[in-house]
């Protein structure tokens, strides 16, 4: 059997999620090696560590970060300066799932990571996690002082990204999940392929999750914003993964315009070092035919004083 997966937007409920998986039976790795709670998620990550830290190094070999991962056409993953990356994961994985079954892992980042990850190992199931965008962005801004234009966009990439490369995932509202809680992990168990929970693990999970409550979400004061919103409220329930895929070729653009100019850039600076090797070449050229002159001079001069003699 592959793992499971959790992947979403960062601030959009994945450590809730993960936890409810691993309470319905999926083992998480090592618990030695889940990532401490912390102010900002006071009930834990139930992330491991060792997945999350080469992920962020991932990112960065990738010319991104977290907060900012850069788009990459499709493919990208098979890239042959990746097979070292392929080995250091397959080393992560074997220790920290080594003999454990019905397994899986958590990370944001898996939202745009997953095509790599599938080149190292079988995943089954991947569940993206999915909070209106506008509570996304109000977490951000408090916890990173992250923009409205930062953070919705931010939201677009994972989300769109994630939907794109999972399709089939299953799809987990953050607010629906919390507001019924036992038909939601009845849901969730028979997606995965889970048992279904018996009494103490419903015991276990509503100790867990909070009550979902409906707080007012601010309304957006960006372009990026209302985009986000639309697609949250409009289109999640009815994926259309042509406007997906329309949204990372936008994202491709400028990455292609950049290196359109770096080309032309490049082009003109080719062309200007013709230009002066054309030049010095012509220079040499006269240079060469002065001299040829200047022998023939003297040559016509030495023959005629010969001839005097």
């Amino acid at each position: 059997m592959g793992f499971i997966v959790v992947a979403g937007m960062h601030r959009s409920g994945t450590s809730l999620v993960a936890r409810v998986v691993n309470l319905l039976g999926v083992d998480l790795g090592d618990a030695r090696h889940l990532m401490e709670a912390k102010p900002d998620n006071p009930t834990g990550f139930w992330e491991s560590l060792p997945i999350a830290r080469f992920n962020d190094d991932l990112l960065a070999q990738l010319g991104g970060r977290w907060e900012d991962p850069t788009p990459r056409p499709d493919g990208w993953e098979w890239e042959p300066a990746l097979d070292p990356w392929r080995d250091r994961a397959r080393g992560i994985l074997d220790v920290e799932f080594e003999g454990r079954s019905n397994a899986g892992w958590k990370d944001p980042r898996m939202s745009v990571l997953l095509p790599f990850w599938r080149t190292v190992a079988e995943i089954d199931k991947v569940v993206v996690s999915i909070r209106h965008p506008m509570e996304v962005v109000t977490s951000l801004a408090s916890r990173d002082g992250m923009s409205e234009e930062a953070a919705a966009g931010l939201w677009l990439r994972y989300t769109c990204q994630a939907l794109h490369d999972a399709p089939g995932a299953v799809i987990v509202d953050h607010r629906r999940f919390s507001s019924s809680i036992d038909d939601s992990i009845d849901w969730l168990a028979s997606e995965l392929g889970l048992r279904p929970p018996d009494q103490q693990t419903r015991e276990a999970v509503r100790a867990f999750v909070a009550p979902g409550q409906d707080r007012p979400v601010p309304s957006p004061e960006t372009e990026t914003g209302a985009t986000a919103v639309w697609l949250y409220e409009t289109r999640l329930e009815n994926f259309d993964p042509g406007i997906v895929q329309a949204y990372l070729n936008s994202l491709l653009l400028p990455r292609a315009e950049a290196d359109v100019s770096r080309l032309e850039a490049d082009l003109r600076r080719a062309e200007a070092r013709v230009v002066i090797k054309n030049d010095a070449l012509a220079r040499s050229e006269r240079s060469a035919a002065n001299l040829r002159d200047r022998v023939g001079e003297l040559e016509k001069a030495s023959t005629g004083q010969v001839g005097s003699r």
